[in-house]
């Protein structure tokens, strides 16, 4: 596709994810992709194993370079990755917290940067990116790169982004606590843990397969499943008032971490 040769600097879990996605989807060929790491650990020895090439050669030139380290050591990671970037290379930054602001001076005319926020189901094929750029270029870049593995969400300001990262980015492990939570509540009443773990994954499963596919409201949703003076009605009044302020503290202490993560950048 038009974003190889890519670069990925960086292959902790979420930049491993989002390798594995590509490779599963085809939208990149082990040959595209180079990752450039201080140190081998074993997802790049098992992407290695399938023809990933583990640090670039020196004349090597990526026309994508997929930012995906600590957002401390962003800066220097792209200063690094610099020598190896094509003239009109797109840089795709997924490093939360870190404003197109401090990276994009240190590239030259023709390059151009846009910010990402995917979650780790990009792994799978079905994660979310919401994805700004200030350059058309930038952006129809990364959103073609980003398409086959994710819902791509375009926002026009980049202060979004933060909000974007305690959602999207975020979001999928405080969805992931609530499902634990139903499968403790499972084995209150007597389920063996793992088939308490497996009802509840399987109840998101059927959930997450309603809200992707059932173009109906969120509450007309929960309507449809809860019906009057019925059981699912007794444990709705339970979260009556209790889950949404909770839910919006802990996206809210998300963001708040975000954001201080840009006023650091």
């Amino acid at each position: 596709m038009g974003a190889a040769p890519v670069l990925l600097v960086g292959c902790g879990r979420l930049g491993a994810a989002m390798l594995r996605g590509w490779l599963a989807s085809k939208t990149l060929k082990p040959a595209d992709v180079t990752i450039m790491a201080p140190r081998v650990n074993a997802a790049m020895q098992g992407f290695a194993a399938q023809g990933v090439r583990v640090e670039p050669a020196p004349q090597w030139r990526a026309r994508t370079v997929v930012l995906a380290v600590k957002p401390k050591v962003g800066a220097d990671a792209l200063k690094s990755a610099l020598p190896l970037l094509a003239d009109d290379a797109v840089v795709v930054s997924v490093m939360a917290g870190v404003r197109a602001a401090s990276l994009t001076p240190l590239l030259k005319p023709g390059q151009s940067l846009a910010r990402v926020m995917p979650s780790t189901g990009t792994a799978h094929g079905a994660g979310v990116a919401c994805l700004h750029a200030e350059y058309a270029r930038a952006r129809d870049h990364a959103e073609a790169l980003f398409a086959p593995i994710a819902t791509v969400i375009g926002l026009e300001r980049e202060d979004d982004l933060d909000a974007a990262t305690a959602l999207c980015g975020s979001g999928p492990a405080l969805v992931f606590a609530q499902v634990a939570a139903l499968a403790k509540g499972a084995e209150a009443l007597g389920i063996a843990p793992d088939l308490a773990a497996r009802m509840a994954r399987a109840t998101l499963t059927s959930a997450a397969a309603s809200v992707a596919n059932d173009p109906r409201t969120l509450d007309e949703l929960i309507a449809e499943v809860a019906s009057p003076g019925g059981t699912t009605e007794a444990g709705l009044k339970v979260l009556a008032g209790a889950l949404e302020p909770l839910m919006k503290d802990a996206v809210g202490a998300a963001h708040r971490r975000a954001g201080e993560l840009s006023e650091t950048s």
